[in-house]
C-alpha cells in the first residue's frame, strides 16, 4: 500500500491561484494523499467553497498569522507518512512527481527529502523561464551539502517542491522561523538530501511574492535560528563551522540592508548581534556589513532623486 503524503497549502486572499494549486495536486498520479488547505484569515467570500469539498481537509485560522504559523497548524492535523509545504501561488505540472518521491525514499535510506526542479512562472509576461537547476540528481551527500548550502549549492525553490518525512519534520517543527531556509537546514541535520532530475511545477512570481519589506525583529530571529542551527551541527560535521556560520550569517543581512533599505538604528541592531554571536571574522562581518550599508544608503538616495524629477 502507498504511504501517506499530506499536502499542506498555505494561502492568504489568493482564491484563483489557489484552485490552480489545489487542482494540480489533485491531478499526481499518486492516490494515497491528503491536501489540508490552511486559510490565513482571509477576507474572500469564495474560500467558503472549500469548506464543502469532502477533498480537502480546511482549516482556518483565527487571526492572520503568516506562512510560518500556518505550515505549522497544517502539520499539526496532517495524517501522513510525508509531507510538502506548498504556497498558494505554485503549481504541479509534472503529474509523476509524487510517485517519483515516494521511489527516492523506499530506495533509498537515511533521506530526509525529495526535491525536484522547477521553472519560473512570471505572472506578468505570462512567461515560464528556466530556473537554476539543483546542484546534484540522486542521493547526496549530506555534509557536502550543506556545507555549501545557498553558497555553493542552490536550495530547492520554496518547499512545494519538496517531499519530507514526517518522522524528521517532527523533530523540527518546533523553530520558531518555519521558513524554506530553516526548514532545509533542519531536515539535513537528520538525513540527506534526494534530487530528481525532473521538471516538478511552476514556481510563479509575481508583485506580491516580491515584497522587501522586513522588519528587524524578523531578521534577528533568523539570524539566532541560523545560530541554534549551527550549534546543532557542532558533533554532526567536520568542516569549518564557524566560517559556514559567517556565510550563512552573510547573505541574510546581505539581503536585508541591500533589498529592505532599513533605518540606522536597524541595521546597527543587526551589526551588534552579528559581533556579540561570531566568534571569528567578526573584521570580515563588520566591512561585508558597512559595504551592504553604503550600497543601501546609495540605491535610496538615487531613487529619491529619481521620484524628485519625475514629480
Amino acid at each position: 500500500m502507498e504511504n501517506k503524503i499530506s499536502v499542506v497549502i498555505t494561502s492568504y486572499n489568493r482564491y484563483e491561484y489557489l484552485t490552480q494549486a489545489i487542482h494540480s495536486v489533485v491531478m499526481q498520479d499518486y492516490s494515497n494523499k491528503e491536501i489540508i488547505v490552511v486559510d490565513d484569515c482571509s477576507d474572500d467570500l469564495n474560500y467558503d467553497e472549500f469548506k464543502m469539498r469532502d477533498d480537502i481537509i480546511y482549516i482556518r485560522n483565527e487571526a492572520n498569522s503568516g506562512a510560518s504559523m500556518s505550515r505549522k497548524n497544517g502539520y499539526r492535523v496532517a495524517t501522513g507518512e510525508y509531507i510538502i509545504f506548498m504556497d498558494d501561488d505554485d503549481y504541479y505540472t509534472n503529474p509523476d512527481f509524487l510517485k517519483k518521491a515516494m521511489n527516492g525514499f523506499l530506495n533509498n535510506t537515511d533521506i530526509s527529502f525529495v526535491s525536484g526542479n522547477v521553472n519560473v512562472y512570471d505572472q506578468q509576461s505570462e512567461q515560464v523561464l528556466p530556473a537554476n537547476k539543483l546542484p546534484f540528481y540522486g542521493n547526496v551527500d549530506r555534509e557536502e551539502y550543506l556545507k555549501g548550502f545557498q553558497t555553493k549549492y542552490i536550495k530547492p525553490y520554496s518547499t512545494f517542491s519538496t517531499v519530507f518525512s514526517m518522522k524528521v519534520i517532527d523533530k523540527i517543527i518546533e523553530m520558531p522561523m518555519f521558513n524554506d531556509s530553516s526548514i532545509y537546514l533542519g531536515a539535513l541535520l537528520y538525513g540527506k538530501p534526494y534530487f530528481l532530475e525532473d521538471i516538478i511545477g511552476n514556481y510563479r512570481v509575481h508583485k506580491s511574492n516580491m515584497t522587501k519589506a522586513l522588519n528587524v525583529e524578523f531578521i534577528l530571529q533568523n539570524l539566532k535560528q541560523k545560530k541554534d542551527i549551527k550549534d546543532a551541527m557542532l558533533s554532526q560535521v567536520s568542516f569549518d563551522l564557524e566560517k559556514w556560520f559567517y556565510q550563512q550569517v552573510k547573505l541574510t543581512v546581505d539581503y536585508y540592508l541591500r533589498e529592505t533599505r532599513p533605518q540606522l538604528k536597524s541595521a546597527v541592531a543587526v551589526l551588534k548581534w552579528g559581533l556579540q554571536n561570531m566568534k571569528k571574522n567578526r573584521l570580515h562581518f563588520f566591512l561585508d556589513w558597512l559595504y551592504d550599508l553604503v550600497y543601501s544608503y546609495r540605491a535610496t538616495r538615487k531613487c529619491r532623486e529619481e521620484n524628485k524629477y519625475e514629480a
